[in-house]
């Protein structure tokens, strides 16, 4: 079993988790391991999922901490992008998921003072 958390802010997460088999579809599946491969490199036969028609039920209570959460880098629209200097400095940043958008907006020296560009990074 997996699951994603996408967590904001630092602190004590709790987390319940039960799974059962009432419908009798669940599957033993080796699907997620590394592929094996024998001694001259061939790739061996995946095993096939085998079928649990009996029921089951998995409980599970976890709790992280999690700290240190960095506020968002960069602005998540048009408005608060960050501000491009052409100084020849980078920007750090990251992409924190498929959710996050960086904007940034190029100051532009006022020899071009009619352009003002914002652009969207992610």
């Amino acid at each position: 079993y997996s699951a994603l958390f996408n967590y904001k802010l630092a602190g004590r997460y709790s987390f319940f988790v039960t799974a059962n088999n009432r419908d009798g579809t669940a599957r033993e599946t080796y699907r997620g391991l590394s592929v094996e491969r024998d001694h001259d490199g061939t790739v061996l036969p995946q095993t096939s999922d085998i079928p649990i028609t009996h029921n089951f039920s998995r409980s599970e209570f976890l709790q992280v901490r999690v700290y240190d959460v960095l506020r968002d880098d960069h602005g998540d629209t048009p408005g608060g992008g960050t501000d491009l200097t052409p100084n020849d400095q980078g920007k750090s940043g990251r992409i924190d998921g498929s959710e996050d958008q960086d904007w940034f907006r190029v100051i532009a020296p006022t020899l071009c003072a009619n352009m003002d560009e914002t652009v969207r990074w992610g």
